[in-house]
């Protein structure tokens, strides 16, 4: 038996500007910053020998029994995928647990995907290529993905993400981690977003030219080079300036990115002292992150409850995967 996790995300600014080849088409470049964080995603793998692939999904409730030699991909379509890619052999069990509230925007079905072929990866011996867990994921949606989820559950910690030719470059952010945790709360709006609809629009109207939409993007990438760098000087000031001004520019984009409750909560947040608020992920719900000088205050806390949100306990992830094999130490598959 193979036991793997890997952390969702907190992104602070970027998203969307990371699905290609939006990523590669701005006039600067495109910055992505998440922070990983302790709500993870678990997944339990082990042969069986019975001819059978069996998925479990303990969070959802969902689970099926295939062939091992004929996988298709109704329901829970991303193990079947994976175990399809990785081979189900004789027989897989596989068991799957997400700590995240569904459809949050904390990028869980990513951090799903990586744990789940971070196990599939160790059990087969091969190595873990976050390309293909895109590529498949892509394959599940059938809609445009970015590449800034797959990165926290990966590595962990605070991180700038770049889009270059060819590839991504990272730039581990050590101290942000502790910088800002005394000063993010995480907000569960108690409303499901559904980022594939709202990201694609977006994309789509950039490419067909519209005019709003492409200096929103423009803005969007500006912002997120200004909190990387507020976060990289510890200038809290700064980064609630490039905070608060993503999501007037992410608010641009669509006006599905918000709306009455998601504006209310923000404004309650505000008025109790917050500095910035924005929605995680490409909004319309799920959850939100607000910076204030103490995320801890209780009058903060409470305004929020009284607007319809529920403050969620959380904790920056440095590790990210991990990999258990039965009762050894952790290990990690080396990337492809």
């Amino acid at each position: 038996m193979i036991r793997a996790s890997a952390p969702t995300r907190i992104d602070l600014a970027g998203g969307t500007i990371d699905i290609w080849p939006l990523c590669l088409s701005l006039e600067r470049p495109a910055v992505t910053v998440n922070l990983a964080i302790d709500l993870r995603a678990e997944a339990e793998v082990s042969e069986t020998g019975d001819g059978l692939l069996y998925v479990r999904s303990d969070d959802r409730g969902e689970e099926v029994r295939l062939p091992a030699d004929r996988i298709t991909h109704e329901r829970l379509g991303i193990a079947t995928r994976l175990a399809a890619y990785y081979g189900a052999g004789s027989g897989l069990s596989v068991r799957l647990l997400s700590r995240a509230p569904p459809h949050s925007g904390l990028g869980g079905s990513s951090a799903l995907a990586v744990a789940l072929a971070g196990a599939l990866a160790a059990l087969r011996g091969r190595p873990l290529d976050l390309d293909v867990v895109q590529d498949l994921e892509t394959m599940l949606l059938r809609t445009p993905t970015g590449y800034q989820d797959y990165y926290p559950a990966r590595k962990g910690g605070l991180n700038a993400l770049t889009a270059v030719p060819g590839g991504v470059e990272i730039e581990g952010i050590p101290h942000g981690p502790a910088f800002l945790a005394p000063h993010l709360l995480l907000v569960d709006t108690r409303m499901e977003h559904a980022s594939g609809l709202t990201n694609w629009e977006a994309v789509k109207r950039f490419f067909d030219g519209d005019r709003r939409t492409r200096d929103a993007f423009h803005r969007i990438a500006e912002c997120a080079a200004r909190l990387r760098d507020a976060v990289k000087a510890s200038d809290l000031k700064g980064v609630a300036s490039a905070l608060s001004d993503e999501w007037d520019a992410r608010r641009r984009l669509s006006p599905a990115v918000t709306n009455a409750k998601l504006d209310a909560l923000a404004a309650a947040a505000k008025g109790a002292g917050a500095l910035a608020a924005k929605v995680c992920g490409a909004g319309g719900g799920g959850c939100m992150v607000i910076l204030a000088p103490d995320a801890g205050d209780r009058t903060l806390r409470g305004r929020i409850g009284e607007a319809g949100g529920n403050p969620i306990a959380f904790r920056p992830d440095p590790e990210g995967l991990r990999v258990h094999h039965g009762t050894r130490e952790t290990t990690r598959p080396g990337e492809g």
